[in-house]
């Protein structure tokens, strides 16, 4: 059976990792993978690696705008047709590109591994793919502010697009009025090739400090600075952050100046940045408690990987990070964009660390009894294949909230 992918970012991290990981799964043997990518970077080369047959579509658009690309500029009325335009633009585009690699692979099921592509869904109709799956992992699927925005996007959705994989119940809920959604949970899951990493040899960090690790990077709508900001008020001693994904070379050493500017002359000593890495497991074991504090809807995966390992999460209370821990009971939730409420958090958690601790072990527990890679896997392989889901997934129509997963 042919299948082809369509992926957005070449850097391995979130979406990246998971297709990743769901590729490594399929049996070579049953499937024939191709993925369609628009940029060249680790993971087309981890593809590879994995026996993938990887193609360059470098002009493919990605539809991942949020509400502050659009009104944070004070001439946004005028720009506003322009980056509308834009935008359709980008998405016929989008659409021709994925019906030409469709036309010329002829495979029996295309995979849409965001939302940010939903284009390339009604391209693979067009070519007359018999399955299309979508699957939807962004924060950004629902434009409330933009009604017409998100009617037109459901509209493509619901012509070009079998079945909807979404990974929280919010994500099943975003596509009003298509009623082919899944929830197929994410897993915790860790690069095999990482490595033990000694943060006090590494990075001058004491071993009795409670570490508090930022896996969000400078991505802004992932909480960066308001990590830093909160950073500024915490008071407990003996604390240290660390900020992944901070590489200090390029656009990203401009970015990590900027944001590090934030911080207080006595409070800077205590914070440590790190590069993206492979090594996440070794880090996530060494700290106290992983943040997660979006300032849009969305949660971390990082969350699910923290739990696994028996560490807790701090996260910004979010419909998704709600589905992922349990306040108080697995971690906490703090409202979104307070740095405030932040600090205070962090304060009671390395205050206590027995309690952090205990959190942690809550949270072990419902990662295993929730997220489990078996139960997703044969979901995803059931969707390609056109099939019915084997095992106990829930399936239930789009634009109803609540009710279990």
């Amino acid at each position: 059976m042919r299948v082809v992918f369509f992926q957005h970012t070449a850097v391995i991290g979130g979406a990246s990792w998971c297709l990743l990981e769901i590729l490594r799964r399929l049996n070579p043997a049953e499937f024939e993978r191709h993925v369609v990518i628009r940029e060249r970077g680790p993971l087309w080369d981890a593809l590879t690696e994995a026996g993938c047959d990887v193609h360059w579509a470098p002009r493919m658009g990605v539809q991942m705008p949020s509400y502050s690309a659009y009104f944070d500029r004070r001439d946004w009325p005028a720009r506003l047709p322009y980056v509308l335009l834009r935008e359709a633009i980008d998405a016929l585009r989008t659409a021709a590109i994925a019906r030409a690699w469709c036309t010329r692979l002829r495979p029996d099921a295309v995979h849409v591994n965001t939302v940010a592509l939903y284009p390339a869904a009604v391209g693979a109709r067009r070519a007359g793919v018999p399955r299309i799956v979508l699957h939807n992992r962004e924060h950004w699927t629902d434009y409330a502010w933009h009604p017409l925005r998100t009617a037109l996007k459901n509209r493509w959705v619901a012509a070009g697009v079998d079945r909807i994989l979404a990974i929280t119940r919010e994500g099943a809920r975003v596509f009003g009025g298509v009623d082919r959604t899944e929830i197929v949970r994410d897993w915790p899951s860790f690069d095999p090739r990482g490595r033990a990493r000694d943060l006090a040899a590494e990075c001058g960090v004491s071993p009795n400090a409670f570490v508090v690790l930022y896996p969000g990077g400078l991505a802004s709508y992932k909480g960066g600075r308001v990590a830093i900001d909160s950073w500024n008020l915490v008071r407990s001693a003996d604390v240290v952050l660390v900020l992944l994904g901070y590489d200090p070379k390029g656009w990203s050493g401009r970015g990590l100046s900027r944001d590090l500017a934030r911080l207080r002359p006595d409070r800077r000593a205590s914070v440590v940045c790190l590069p993206k890495t492979r090594d996440l497991m070794s880090l996530i074991r060494r700290s106290g408690v992983v943040l997660s504090p979006f300032t849009a809807p969305h949660a971390s995966k990082a969350i699910l990987d923290a739990a696994q390992l028996g560490v807790p999460s701090i996260a910004s209370d979010w419909p998704e990070a709600r589905e992922y821990l349990d306040d108080g009971l697995t971690g906490l939730l703090i409202p979104p964009g307070d740095p405030v409420a932040l600090a205070a958090a962090i304060d009671r958690l390395g205050a206590d660390r027995e309690w952090a601790a205990a959190l942690g072990r809550a949270a072990a527990e419902k990662v295993g009894r929730e997220f489990s890679a078996e139960r997703s896997m044969n979901a995803i392989v059931a969707a390609l294949r056109g099939e019915a889901a084997a095992g106990p997934v829930t399936r239930r129509p789009v634009g109803m909230r609540g009710g279990a997963a």
